[in-house]
């Protein structure tokens, strides 16, 4: 097996960029996403916005749902760097 350089193994500032960006895109989608659509189910015309779930509206149940999902979501933010061994 061939040694990596080690200079080569650590991720240039750029790349460390890249990484963080898109862990920040998947964790805003994360939230936004089933926000939206809450706010989307409440505010719906007549018929869906009637839809019920054990007489309570499905549009509040899925606010219950996209809240317990951003309580699992928190472990899962950002984290501190890896410091280089």
């Amino acid at each position: 097996m061939i040694p990596r350089d080690p200079v080569l193994a650590a991720p240039t500032p750029r790349d460390r960029f890249r990484r963080q960006r898109v862990r920040l895109l998947r964790a805003s989608a994360l939230v936004i996403l089933p926000l939206g659509a809450v706010g989307w189910l409440l505010a719906a015309p007549h018929e869906l916005a009637a839809v019920r779930l054990g007489g309570v509206s499905v549009g509040w149940w899925l606010s219950g749902l996209a809240w317990a999902l951003g309580l699992l979501a928190l472990p899962l933010g950002p984290r501190p760097p890896r410091r280089a061994a």
